[in-house]
C-alpha cells in the first residue's frame, strides 16, 4: 500500500503561531515547526499503515493563474513564519516531489493513475477537490477516512463544475448555488 500525500497544507498547519488561553502568543522556532512537520507525516504513515509514500508539494504558481486571474485571489498572501524552512525540509528529508506549473493535487492525480494498477493507493489530503478520485481517502487534519465510489467521484466533479469552488475563488454557473444545485 502506498500513500499519495498532498503536503501543501503541512507548513500552514505546523507553522502558524497559536494564541493561548491566557492571551499570549505561542512563538514557534523553525526547529519546532520542522519537528511538528515530521510528527505530522509520521502520524499519516501510522494511520494509513503505509510503508511507502510519495509526498507532493506545489512550488511556485500553477498554470491555473494564467487561465484565471482571480484564481485563489481570495486567499491570504502572507506565509506563516518558517514556511520556507519547512518546505525545504519536506523536500530534503521526505523527498517531496514538485513540478513547476502544477499543484500537488495535479501530481497526485497523475501518480494515482500510474500506480493504482500495481498497488493499493491511499490519497492523503484535506483538499475536497481530490474526492473526484475513486478510492480511499484520508484527511489528516480531521483524522477521517472516506471511500469514494465512481458515482460519488462523478457527482463531486459535476457539482464543482456547476456551483464553482469558493475556496479557490472559482465562480460557478450564473444562478447556480450549493444550496439548490439547480
Amino acid at each position: 500500500m502506498i500513500s499519495l500525500i498532498d503536503a501543501d497544507s503541512i507548513p500552514y498547519v505546523v507553522c502558524y503561531n497559536k494564541t493561548l488561553e491566557d492571551g499570549s502568543v505561542e512563538n514557534k522556532s523553525a526547529e519546532d515547526c520542522i519537528k511538528l512537520a515530521d510528527a505530522f507525516i509520521e502520524d499519516i504513515l501510522r494511520e494509513t499503515k503505509c510503508e511507502k509514500y510519495l509526498l507532493f508539494l506545489t512550488v511556485g504558481k500553477c498554470f491555473r493563474y494564467s487561465l484565471n486571474r482571480d484564481y485563489k485571489a481570495n486567499r491570504k498572501k502572507d506565509k506563516p513564519p518558517h514556511f520556507k524552512e519547512v518546505i525545504n525540509h519536506l523536500i530534503d528529508k521526505w523527498k517531496a516531489v514538485y513540478l513547476e506549473g502544477y499543484e500537488a493535487d495535479d501530481l497526485i492525480v497523475t501518480h494515482k493513475k500510474k500506480l493504482e494498477s500495481e498497488n493499493s493507493v491511499v490519497i492523503v489530503s484535506p483538499d475536497k477537490d481530490l474526492l473526484n478520485l475513486v478510492g480511499q481517502h484520508y484527511n489528516p487534519r480531521l483524522r477521517s477516512w472516506v471511500a469514494t465510489s465512481t458515482n460519488q467521484a462523478n457527482y463531486f466533479f459535476a457539482k464543482s463544475m456547476i456551483v464553482g469552488d469558493t475556496a479557490d475563488n472559482i465562480k460557478g454557473l450564473h444562478g447556480k448555488s450549493i444550496v439548490t444545485g439547480k
